[in-house]
């Protein structure tokens, strides 16, 4: 047995948070890429995280080698740990 439907208000309701939570994100990845404006490996490594990339996937979407690919991460990394500092009620989004 499925759960149990939702009413039409309990759709409404899920539809609005739904896009509630695409705004933010949007404006998370936003903030991240505008903070690593003219690093575009940077900027590639975080588009390629938000489309679920990692490893191996994520190092040859930016074609750079092991040192400079982990050098890349730690900056990635620290930028959006500095965001998550700066604000600390949103949901652990910058």
């Amino acid at each position: 047995m499925g759960p149990e439907p939702r009413s039409p208000e309990e759709e409404i309701i899920a539809a609005q948070e739904a896009e509630e939570e695409a705004r933010q994100l949007a404006g998370w990845r936003e903030q991240v890429l505008s903070s690593l404006d003219g690093d575009y490996d940077a900027q590639m490594m975080v588009e390629g995280m938000l489309d679920g990339q990692r490893g191996a996937a994520l190092q040859a979407l930016v074609d750079l080698p092991d040192k400079e690919f982990a050098s890349k991460q730690r900056k990635v990394r620290r930028c959006i740990e500095k965001l998550k500092a700066e604000a600390p009620n949103r949901r652990g989004r910058p």
